[in-house]
């Protein structure tokens, strides 16, 4: 692609500042999203989107272009979008914020429309903010993770292709409105799942009733909070995979030994709450060890290797005799 010669003039002119406001952008809102769990990605525009930019007839002179260097904030959902606004108003000079929906759309078209926040450095220390710096406008893009997955995968086969194809715009619009309805439903989840008629299946009643135990003693301050697991539903479903490992060789069946295990843990919570609560052992540990003990659980298990460590030996002494046990050695 040609570059008319006064474009590339101007670009090579401002690429050290640009390269400057880049990193120190990146530095920011990087370190944010790693803080939050938010996937982050960034781009400097090259000199021939730069001129295809200018081609478009949207920008009166040089100082009106804001996104010569760009990033992306992937958030969950669109629920954290506020907070994210809140931080860049923080972190940066408030330029223009264009937010989802306030560009005008008939309702039956569907098109690219994640919020964008154009700012620019704030000037530091004894800086006028009279320095060329300060006025580089940037670009950072705010998707939830459905819009970018949808902007990923269709702007290459749609917008960055030589084959212009009514089929292929068609197709993409119903993807977005998709994309669009996924946010929605996601927001409203709870009140969406308020609207579904529950079908019964034993796993997840079992799970539910683990969970339950365990947050009631939580609640109560029998469990210590430290030993609480980082996710709940992980945690029921292992201890469902020790259950289930320990039924099989019996004929038991699931569902009937659930009960006996709750029954059981429910004395041990009890009985060990608060101060005298194992803290040197998982939660699914003291689950392992007190199920063992109290003889709802046998030694022996398939498909099914649990850490058995010195600290859960020590508090309880029968579980020297389960088979198989995760290998800690490193080969």
């Amino acid at each position: 692609m040609i570059v008319p010669t006064i474009l590339q003039q101007r670009f090579s002119r401002i690429q050290p500042l640009l390269g400057r406001v880049a990193g120190i952008v990146e530095s920011v809102v990087f370190k944010f999203c790693k803080g939050q769990g938010f996937a982050y990605s960034s781009r400097l525009k090259t000199q021939e989107s730069l001129a295809e930019k200018v081609d478009t007839g949207r920008y009166a002179k040089w100082s009106d272009l804001d996104d010569l260097f760009g990033c992306i904030i992937v958030i969950p959902t669109l629920n954290e979008e506020p907070d994210v606004l809140e931080f860049l108003r923080t972190a940066f000079a408030t330029r223009i914020v264009r937010t989802r929906g306030a560009v005008k759309k008939p309702p039956e078209q569907f098109r690219f429309d994640a919020t964008r926040f154009i700012a620019s450095l704030k000037p530091k220390g004894a800086d006028s903010g009279n320095e060329p710096i300060y006025r580089i406008m940037f670009e950072i893009q705010v998707r939830t993770a459905f819009e970018h997955a949808w902007s990923a995968t269709t702007h290459a086969l749609v917008y960055k292709t030589q084959t212009i194809d009514w089929k292929r715009s068609r197709l993409a619009a119903p993807l977005k409105a998709s994309v669009e309805q996924l946010d929605l439903l996601i927001v409203g989840f709870d009140e969406a799942a308020g609207h579904i008629s529950p079908s019964e299946w034993p796993e997840l009643a079992a799970r539910a009733d683990i969970v339950h135990l365990f947050s009631r003693a939580l609640d109560q301050g029998w469990l210590p909070t430290e030993c609480a697991p980082k996710d709940w539903s992980r945690f029921s479903e292992n201890v469902l995979a020790m259950l289930r490992s320990s039924a099989r060789p019996r004929g038991t069946r699931l569902e009937d030994l659930v009960p006996a295990a709750v029954s059981a843990l429910d004395k041990a919570i009890q009985t060990q709450a608060g101060a005298l609560f194992p803290r040197s052992v998982s939660l699914c540990q003291f689950v392992l060890g007190n199920l063992v003990q109290a003889g709802v659980l046998p030694t022996k298990f398939y498909g099914y290797t649990p850490p058995v460590t010195l600290e859960l030996r020590q508090l309880y002494p029968r579980v020297t005799e389960i088979t198989p046990v995760f290998d800690f050695e490193i080969q």
